[in-house]
Order: structure tokens, then sequence, then C-alpha cells
């Protein structure tokens, strides 16, 4: 007979008794058990109650064996753990497909310069026409070719004079009009003081140039700047600034 069974058996008639005890104690004044005999009834039925269910949740326990219940336990264990791999899984691959991202610095010090065109390009010259600079001098007066015009500078002053070649290489003629074109000459000396070209009508003069160059050929021209001679022996840096109706350009003077 299953254990379980007997236990039941013995602790169901052990009730019975104990009942049919206090029935008949009510009714008769002797009883057949003496006071000890019934104490120990009652602890001998609480020792086998207590016995067969240890976890005082049920009087009779499920027909499962010790090996069922550790599969139970096992699997449910495999089945929470399961999903956590998989989502690692997911996450790795996540990780290795996401594209590689470009982390580009907008800072002011890492900015990209705006384009600022050459200075064939902002006089809209044909390609292969060049304007080079070759180098600044001091003059106290100037003259043209044939010694028929004078211009000297102010008391105190020097002409400060930049000189230009142009050379048209673009296989065609050119014809070149500075003149016309409404440019304006400023030179800045030193980072300190801005000063305007003058337009001196001699043949040499850039501002008021107008001519026609075959390929192949070129002309000398100059820009004059009439300023203190404080300057003279004393040039640092020279900027030099041509200006339209819309746009500039600049250019720094080695």
């Amino acid at each position: 007979m299953n254990k379980n069974k007997l236990i039941n058996r013995i602790l169901i008639g052990s009730c019975a008794l104990a009942c049919t005890l206090s029935l008949v104690g009510c009714a008769i004044e002797v009883s057949p058990y003496t006071e000890e005999e019934i104490d120990k009834i009652g602890e001998y039925s609480a020792l086998l109650i207590a016995g067969s269910n240890p976890d005082n949740s049920r009087l009779v326990e499920d027909e499962i064996t010790q090996e069922e219940e550790t599969e139970e336990e096992v699997l449910t264990e495999e089945e929470v753990e399961e999903p956590e791999e998989e989502n690692d899984i997911e996450d790795d691959q996540n990780n290795d497909s996401a594209p590689d991202i470009d982390v580009i610095d907008v800072s002011p010090d890492n900015q990209i310069p705006e384009y600022e065109p050459t200075l064939e390009e902002f006089l809209s010259f044909a390609s292969g026409v060049t304007i080079t600079y070759k180098g600044y001098e001091w003059k106290d007066s100037l003259t043209n070719d044939s010694g028929s015009y004078f211009y000297d500078p102010e008391e105190g002053n020097h002409f400060l004079i930049l000189n230009y070649t142009i050379y048209n290489g673009s296989g065609t003629t050119q014809d070149i009009d500075f003149l016309y074109a409404g440019y304006a000459f400023n030179l800045n000396i030193n980072g300190e003081k801005t000063i305007v070209a003058h337009e001196i009508p001699i043949n040499e003069d850039l501002p008021t140039y107008i001519g026609r160059l075959n390929d192949g050929t070129g002309v000398n021209l100059i820009i004059t700047f009439e300023c203190d001679s404080s300057y003279i022996n004393n040039v640092d840096s020279l900027k030099l600034t041509i200006k339209n109706t819309e746009n500039s350009c600049s250019t720094i003077l080695e």
C-alpha cells in the first residue's frame, strides 16, 4: 500500500477517534481513556499531520516524483536563459550591421574656407592670360615716356609703385580693358593703413589701361599709391584689394 494512503487512513481514523471521544465525553462522565492517553493520541495525530504535510500547504501530496520536479525546474531555467542568449545575438548582429558614422568637426577652427577666385578669374581674363606681380618701388615723381607729363606727390609723401606684367598666352588676340570695367584698387600697408590708387593718365597706368595683346605678347603696367614717406624702408606687409560693383578680390603681395 502506498505510504501516503496509509498515513491518510491513520489520520482519518485518529480524527474519528478524537471526535468520538469528544462526543462520549459530553454524554458520559467517565471515559475509558485517561487524560494522559487522550493527550498522547492528540500529539500522535499532530505528528502524523505534520509528517504527511511538511509544507502545511495540502493534506495529500501530488503524485509527482522527485525526478519529474527536478526536470521541470531545469526546463524552466533553460527556457528563461534561451531568450537572453537570442537577445544577445540580435544585439551583436544589430551592432555589426550598424553603418559607421563619420563625425565631422564643424568647430570654427575647422570650417572649410569659402572658395576665392584667382586674380585672373576675378578680372574675367581668358584662359591663358595671366597677370603677375613684379614687386614694388618708391618714386618721388612720375612722368610719361616722352617726358611731357609730370606728376608730383604732396609734400612729405612719396609714390609707392606696384609693378605688374600682363601676358597673353591664350592662343588668340585678347582685348584688355580696365578703364571701363569700373575697378577700384585699394592697398593696405602693414595691416594699419589703407589707401586708394591714383589714376594717372600715362600709358603704363593699369587702372586706366585699354589695349590689345597679340598671342605671345605682354605689357608692363603700374598701380600708383601716394603715402607718407615714413613707410619707406618700413613695409612689413602689403595687401591689394580690387573691387567691382558686386565683389572684391584680395591678394597678399610678397
